[in-house]
């Protein structure tokens, strides 16, 4: 009877992940390989001056500033695994952001990134920016709560002075009794609780992909 019942169950469960409609990849945006591209440093916007596009959540969560730089090398190290083209990494500045920018109801980050860009002299710059961080409340195997983050990549054409492209990745992780459907990703994180920056990683790939890089 129990063999049964495990039968039925797994039928149901397959059935949901069969039924569910994946959104489609967005095509590759081809980037000619004789561009500069530069690689910003990740921030975490706290002001609407900061962001270059969007808005911040109602009740941000904050990441360590100690812990952005280490996020800046884990992207450094998933371009070189995941990325064949050659970047210009920048650096923050010793004195801080200062974007000199006024206070306005509009995001106003581009200006700054394009001052950054110009002098750094690349035809082309991708900005990770941090919106919204929460570590998770426990260890691998169970927790009060998963760990969620939103995560901008904003890929700026310099020359035309826009964003050319925009990937955002925003995830927070829930056990299989609150959804089902997060089933495929439950067992592609090898049946864990992940932390943040593991889903930060996430969010980079995604980011690689979808701008073609």
């Amino acid at each position: 009877m129990r063999v049964g019942t495990g039968i039925v169950l797994l039928a149901l469960v397959t059935l949901l992940c069969a039924c569910r409609k994946y959104p489609e990849e967005p095509a590759p945006t081809v980037i000619p390989q004789e561009f500069k591209v530069g690689v910003a440093w990740f921030t975490q916007p706290t002001s609407t001056r900061e962001l270059i596009t969007g808005r911040l959540p109602a009740s941000q969560g904050k990441i360590s500033p100690g812990f952005l730089a280490e996020l800046d090398g884990l992207f450094a190290r998933t371009l070189s695994q995941h990325s064949r083209r050659q970047y210009r990494t920048l650096t923050a500045p010793e004195s801080g952001q200062n974007m000199e920018v006024h206070e306005s109801g509009s995001p106003m980050g581009l200006e700054y990134w394009l001052r950054i860009a110009r002098k750094a002299d690349v035809d082309m710059l991708l900005v990770p920016q941090v919106i919204d961080w929460r570590e998770r409340d426990g260890g691998e195997a169970g927790v009060a709560r998963g760990a969620a983050v939103k995560v901008d990549f904003h890929l700026i054409d310099i020359t035309r002075a826009r964003v050319f492209k925009r990937s955002v990745f925003e995830e927070e992780q829930v056990g299989l009794t609150d959804n089902l459907l997060t089933i495929g990703q439950f067992f592609k994180r090898k049946a864990r609780w992940v932390s943040a920056e593991e889903l930060s990683a996430e969010a980079m790939i995604k980011a690689i992909k979808e701008f073609g890089l």
